[in-house]
Formats: C-alpha cells, sequence, structure tokens
C-alpha cells in the first residue's frame, strides 16, 4: 500500500478495483472471526470506513457493541444472518 493510501491521510486516492485491496483477517476466540476488505482506508479515507466482510459459516462478526457516532450497515449478498436489535432478532435471508 502506497503512502497516499494509508489510513488518516484525508486525501483523495485514484479509483481502485475492490479487487486491489487485501483480505484481511480478524478471530477472537473460537465464536468470531472473518476476513474483510477495509476499502475506506484503502482509499485514503479519515472519517469513513467502509469494508466488504466475509463471515466463515457459524461465526459471528463481533461482540455485541454499538456506536455513539456513527452508522453500521449490513448487505446480505450470500447466506442469511441473524442480528440482534434492541432486543428483537430479525433473521435477513438472501
Amino acid at each position: 500500500m502506497t503512502d497516499d493510501k494509508k489510513s488518516g491521510t484525508g486525501g483523495t486516492a485514484a479509483p481502485f478495483r475492490v479487487e486491489d485491496v487485501p483480505w484481511e483477517e480478524w478471530s477472537h476466540g473460537g465464536r468470531f472471526g472473518s476476513r474483510f476488505r477495509a476499502l475506506g482506508q484503502f482509499g485514503g479515507c479519515a472519517h469513513f470506513g467502509t469494508a466488504i466482510e466475509e463471515l466463515p459459516p457459524g461465526k459471528q462478526s463481533c461482540p455485541a457493541h454499538f456506536h455513539m457516532l456513527e452508522e453500521e450497515h449490513l448487505w446480505v449478498l450470500e447466506g442469511r444472518d441473524a442480528q440482534a436489535r434492541r432486543q428483537e432478532p430479525r433473521n435477513l435471508r438472501r
């Protein structure tokens, strides 16, 4: 990754292909784990994050949490997701 595409630059990088963004892996114990492409970081974004994330069957993305000043969005491209929000589980399926 070149210096102009590192996190926190606040600049605008040239357009790039998703395939150019390397996969990174994350895990915590046996319950949580995924691989992801940090698109916002790769593109030089300092205040906007977006990623493509793949979850193996049976894994969770991360422990339950919340953000005060940001939103999270989920697009299910394949498979299904059980997500809890305000004590009401919802099943999302494609």
